[in-house]
C-alpha cells in the first residue's frame, strides 16, 4: 500500500483485530482517515497510531503516489452492506438440524408402535392357543362324565335287577312253605349218605 496508508486488511494485522470490527469502526471513529485510493478503501496510518497508541512501520511504494478521493457516504454504505455476515447459511443448518432431530423423533415413534403392535400380535396367538386348548380339554371332559354317567346307570340298573330277583325268590319261599320244607330234606337226605361213608371208613364198618 502507499505510504501513510493501510488496507483494511493490513489494519486489521497491524492492530490484531478483525477485519469485520475494523468495517464497524469505518462509521465511527476510523470516518475522518477513510480514503478511497484507486477505487480502494484505505486508512490513514494515523488512525492506529492515535487510537492503538503505536508506531508502525509505514508502508510505501516509491514509485507511486497516492491519488486520494475523499470518502463517500455511499460508499460505507455499500462496504457496510458488503460486510454484514451471512447468518442464511446457519439458519439452513439449525434447521436442517432440527428437521434431522424430529426425523429421528418421528422414526422413534413409529418402531415404538410397530413393537407395541407385535406385542398385542403375540398375545393374541398366545390367547387363542389357550382357548384352543381349554376348548380340547372340556371336550375331553364332557367326554369322560357322559361315560362315566353311563356306567353308573349301567350299574344302578344290574343293582335293580339283582334287588328284584332276591324279592321274587323271598315271595316264592313265603308262597309255599311244603315246598321249602321238603327242598330242605332233600338236601338232608342226600347229605346222610356221605356222613354214613366217612364213619364206616374211619371204623371199618
Amino acid at each position: 500500500m502507499d505510504k501513510g496508508y493501510f488496507t483494511v486488511k493490513e489494519f486489521a494485522e497491524k492492530a490484531n483485530i478483525s477485519q469485520q470490527a475494523v468495517y464497524k469502526q469505518i462509521s465511527g471513529r476510523l470516518k475522518p482517515y477513510i480514503h478511497n485510493v484507486k477505487g480502494q478503501k484505505v486508512i490513514e496510518a494515523a488512525a492506529f497510531k492515535k487510537f492503538y497508541s503505536t508506531e508502525v512501520q509505514q508502508p510505501h511504494n516509491p514509485d507511486s503516489t497516492p491519488e486520494i478521493q475523499d470518502f463517500k457516504p455511499e460508499d460505507e454504505q455499500l462496504n457496510s452492506t458488503q460486510i454484514q455476515p451471512d447468518n442464511s447459511n446457519q439458519k439452513q443448518q439449525e434447521l436442517e438440524q432440527q428437521i434431522k432431530e424430529l426425523r429421528g423423533q418421528l422414526k422413534q415413534i413409529i418402531e415404538n408402535e410397530q413393537e407395541e403392535k407385535q406385542f398385542l400380535r403375540n398375545q393374541i396367538v398366545q390367547k387363542d392357543k389357550q382357548i384352543e386348548s381349554l376348548t380340547e380339554n372340556l371336550k375331553i371332559a364332557q367326554q369322560l362324565a357322559a361315560a362315566d354317567k353311563k356306567k353308573v346307570l349301567e350299574l344302578e340298573a344290574k343293582q335293580e335287577e339283582i334287588r328284584k330277583a332276591e324279592v321274587a325268590v323271598s315271595e316264592d319261599s313265603a308262597a309255599d312253605p311244603a315246598a321249602d320244607a321238603e327242598s330242605k330234606e332233600d338236601t338232608k337226605e342226600q347229605e346222610q349218605p356221605k356222613r354214613k361213608g366217612i364213619f364206616a371208613r374211619l371204623f371199618n364198618y
